[in-house]
C-alpha cells in the first residue's frame, strides 16, 4: 500500500491484501497453517457494496474509522494483483500519516468471515486458501500476518521509493494493467 500526499489532504492506496502470496505461520484454534488468498476471494463482497471501513489495527471501538464505503472515503477493487484500496485519512489522522512516513507502520491486515476455503498438507504443513471472504474491513497494522502488503509514503508527483520488492511488483503490475 502507498500513501498519497495530495493538495486537498491524505490519501492512502495499494494493497490490503495480494492473491496467491503466503501469510506467516497462523494460529486457529490450536492448528497452525500458513494461508493464501485465491484470486477473487473479494468479488461477492465488492459486488454487495457492503460498509466496509478501514482502521488502526482493527480498532474498531477506540477509534471513529479512517473511511468508510459508503461515505465515499474508502474505495475497494479487487483486480488480478489482489484487493486494491484507495483511502481518503481524515484530518485527526495525521500522527497515523507521519508513522507511514517514517516506515514505524509498513502493513496491511483485515477482518474477515471466512466463507468457502479448502485444507491440504504439504510436507508436514497444513496450508488453506481462502476463496470466499465477506470483508468486514482493513486495517493500517505494524505488521500483519500477510508480510506483502504494505504501506510507504509518497508525493502526488513523485514516484514511490519502493523499499519492497513484493510492493514493487505489485505497484508495476497495477500502472501495466492501468495504461
Amino acid at each position: 500500500m502507498k500513501t498519497q500526499i495530495t493538495g486537498d489532504g491524505n490519501r492512502l492506496e495499494g494493497y490490503a491484501a495480494l492473491y496467491n502470496q503466503p501469510s506467516h505461520v497462523l494460529s486457529e484454534r490450536g492448528r497452525k497453517f500458513v494461508e493464501t488468498i485465491a484470486p477473487g476471494a473479494f468479488e461477492r463482497t465488492l459486488r454487495a457494496f457492503p460498509d466496509v471501513t478501514a482502521h488502526w489495527t482493527h480498532d474498531e471501538d477506540q477509534r471513529p474509522p479512517l473511511g468508510r464505503v459508503g461515505s465515499g472515503t474508502l474505495k475497494l477493487t479487487s483486480d488480478s494483483t489482489g484487493l486494491r484500496f484507495s483511502l481518503d485519512l481524515p484530518s485527526w489522522a495525521n500522527d497515523i500519516k507521519e508513522s507511514v512516513a517514517r516506515g514505524d507502520i509498513s502493513g496491511m491486515s483485515f477482518r474477515f468471515n471466512n466463507e468457502k476455503d479448502s485444507w491440504e498438507q504439504r510436507d508436514g504443513q497444513s496450508y488453506r486458501t481462502l476463496h470466499d471472504l465477506t470483508l468486514h474491513h482493513v486495517a493500517l497494522v505494524v505488521r500483519g500476518a500477510y508480510p506483502q502488503a504494505y504501506v510507504e509514503v509518497r508525493s502526488h508527483t513523485e514516484p514511490p521509493a519502493m523499499t519492497n520488492m513484493n510492493a514493487v511488483w505489485a505497484e508495476l503490475n497495477y500502472r501495466l494493467r492501468k495504461n
